[in-house]
């Protein structure tokens, strides 16, 4: 009989039948997930009732999850999981011992199933992993010689013989645990003759991993992740061969016993999509591979923004103005402020909240004024505080009212006096002004500020003047809405003038040369009059080609004096920046002269002077800050007389003075 050649036509997975076990179930495997000193007191395993079952014939088996140290009795199960099947609530069996009921799925190939359970007390949490072994029953066909004996052989166990029917046709009835993926098939015919055929069971993978994550995390948190799997055959798999991959934020490996792996999944700062898409592979033939999503939800409120629709409430209107509070965490995260208490004034007031998290409520400006110049609106979430205030202020301006906080003011361009102005609407509450504009022609405005709603201050500073006058300074909101005032200006005390003139001077002879004076007044008071007196201290120099020394032929004369005169001034004013002031001066005049004597070979003679000095004049000034322009014309009366040389200068050495000059009032 020709040998049978075998046929592999599949692994059918719709029929079962009865078989014996022969895989024995792993020890659990617990993992580390507690802080330090739970992990040192407290231990944790499963035990499942039988380590294999059989697809098909085995309905469910009991595991039991033990708990052992001094804190046992506190913890509870959290959640358990599983690979493939189905596994009820854990139930009680005492302090630190639960009972699971695990169900196998209907499928019918081998596999291994993983299962994993974790516990919670408080922040504390156990976990731990264990194996059942899922043994596949099935009838493999064969396509042989009529009347042959098939056996096959799966893994260390034999099945058969079989005899194909006349067609050739053979069913085999075999078990196959995990792991086993080809079976070895003899046929042996009525002659004798054998044949051998290695059979591909064509077995598909198995679910091999699970993840432990939470269902949410806090952005920029840290949460240890664990990934537990198993190999291709259902061994504990190596922790380097397992991995983790997050949509956002960052993994850190940790490393892990046998079967699993820990990591340190550092969440991202920002909710974005508000979930992080985590995927944990196993490498392998075909690698494994399990997807979930972490929720991410914002951290705890770490400000609070108080935003109001208006910044004022306006007294007497209907309409109220909503305010919105918004919580951020401390990455800037929406947080929800439903838990929000809100005060307006001190007093509690309900919010609404939106779906998107936000609170408003809404403030009804106060039907008349009351005197309050503003309304407070504080909310408190958790520690954090945010408040806003909202101005109470009137309508539109219907009065202006300015007062003066001294009505006499000293002109001296440095001191000056406060301004107010209030604004008020047809009601009297005070409002708000926009474009204020100050009327000020002999003065400025500077450091303008807004103490309260509906109030300016302002300080004048007035220019510096001479005479005592009226000024009148005047606020405008509009061109219908003027308010002013009158001040007293007094000019500042003067203790000292001091001043320069240059000019040119003129005896109406031959002589005309420059001059130069310094001077010093000190006012003198006088009722009814401006008095000063003082000195003054010039040079005058004059050069002359002619006649005017007692001697024969032509001749030149220079002279330089410098008189000093005592000055007597007095002053009337011409408006608040003219004035007009006449003077008198008497002195003695110092100095020296060289005449140069041309004959028929020059001869020069050099002298020294002295001769008293009269004068008198008048000078014109203008306001020109910070001090007076004046512009005079004296005349001043010098007669040298004899040199020291004997020589004889007749006439007035000096003349009439025109210059121009500066004072300064000290």
């Amino acid at each position: 009989m020709r040998a049978a050649r075998a046929l592999v036509l599949g692994w059918v997975a719709s029929t079962a039948l009865a078989a014996r076990a022969a895989a024995a179930a792993p020890a659990a495997t617990p993992g580390p997930a507690a802080p330090p000193e739970q992990r040192a007191s407290t231990t944790i395993a499963m035990h499942p009732a039988r380590a294999s079952l059989k697809l098909g014939v085995d309905k469910e088996v009991e595991v039991t999850i033990d708990l052992s140290g001094p804190d046992a009795e506190r913890f509870v199960p959290l959640r358990v999981l599983t690979t493939v099947g189905t596994l009820e609530p854990p139930r009680a069996l005492g302090p630190g011992h639960f009972s699971v009921l695990y169900r196998p799925p209907e499928d019918r190939f081998p596999q291994v199933a993983l299962l994993l359970t974790e516990l919670g007390s408080g922040a504390a949490r156990l976990h731990c992993a264990t194996r059942i072994v899922l043994e596949g029953a099935t009838v493999y066909p064969f396509r042989t010689g009529a009347g042959a004996s098939v056996t096959m052989r799966v893994a260390d166990r034999q099945f058969g013989p079989v005899i194909a029917d006349r067609q050739g046709h053979v069913e085999i009835p075999i078990e196959v645990p995990p792991g086993v993926h080809k079976a070895a098939a003899r046929a042996v015919d009525h002659t004798g003759a054998s044949r051998e055929t290695e059979v591909d069971l064509q077995l598909p993978p198995f679910p091999r991993i699970l993840v432990l994550a939470p269902s949410s995390v806090e952005v920029g948190s840290f949460t240890e992740i664990t990934v537990a799997a198993l190999d291709e055959n259902g061994a504990p798999a190596a922790p380097a061969k397992l991995s983790l991959v997050t949509s956002g934020g960052l993994a850190h490996p940790l490393g892990g016993p046998p079967g699993e792996a820990r990591f340190l999944f550092e969440a991202p700062a920002r909710v974005g999509a508000g979930a992080v898409a985590v995927a944990a592979v196993a490498a392998g033939t075909p690698p494994a591979r399990s997807d979930l999503k972490v929720s991410l939800r914002p951290g705890p409120p770490h400000k609070l923004a108080v935003t109001a629709a208006s910044p004022a409430l306006i007294v007497g209107e209907t309409r109220p103005v909503t305010v919105t509070i918004a919580a951020r965490d401390r990455f800037a995260n929406p947080v929800s402020a439903a838990e929000v208490f809100v005060r307006v004034d001190g007093r509690p007031t309900s919010a609404a909240v939106s779906a998107e998290g936000l609170a408003t409520i809404s403030v009804t400006p106060p039907r008349r004024y009351d005197g309050r110049e503003s309304v407070l609106v504080d909310a408190t979430l958790g520690n954090v505080v945010g408040a806003q205030s909202l101005r109470v202020t009137g309508g539109p301006p219907a009065r202006l009212a300015l007062q003066v906080a001294s009505p006499r003011v000293v002109g001296d361009g440095r001191h000056g006096t406060l301004l107010r102005v209030q604004a008020v609407d047809a009601n009297g509450t005070p409002t708000a002004v926009s474009g204020l504009s100050w009327d000020t022609p002999e003065g400025r405005i500077r450091e303008v500020r807004v103490p309260r709603e509906g109030e300016y201050v302002a300080e004048y500073l007035p220019d510096r003047t001479r005479d005592p006058h009226r000024q009148t300074v005047a606020v405008m909101a509009s061109q219908t809405l003027r308010a002013d005032a009158t001040l007293e200006v007094t000019p500042p005390p003067v203790r000292l003038v001091a001043g320069a003139r240059v000019g040119l001077f003129s005896n109406f002879g031959e002589t005309v040369g420059p001059a130069a004076f310094v001077e010093g007044l000190a006012p003198v008071r006088v009722p009814h009059l401006r008095l000063w007196t003082g000195f003054a201290a010039g040079y005058l120099r004059g050069d002359v080609t002619g006649g005017g020394v007692n001697m024969n032929g032509t001749a030149r004369l220079e002279t330089n004096q410098f008189p000093v005169l005592g000055v007597v001034r007095g002053g009337i004013s011409l408006g608040s920046e003219l004035g007009l002031a006449l003077e008198a001066d008497a002195g003695w005049s110092w100095g020296w002269v060289r005449v140069t004597a041309n004959p028929g070979t020059p001869q020069v003679d050099s002298a020294s002077v002295n001769a008293p000095a009269l004068g008198g004049g008048a000078q014109l000034t203008y306001l020109l800050k910070p001090g007076f322009l004046a512009v005079g014309l004296r005349y001043l009366w010098i007669d040298l007389g004899r040199t020291s040389a004997g020589d004889e200068i007749a006439g007035n050495s000096a003349g009439l003075v025109a210059d121009l000059g500066y004072n300064m009032t000290f």
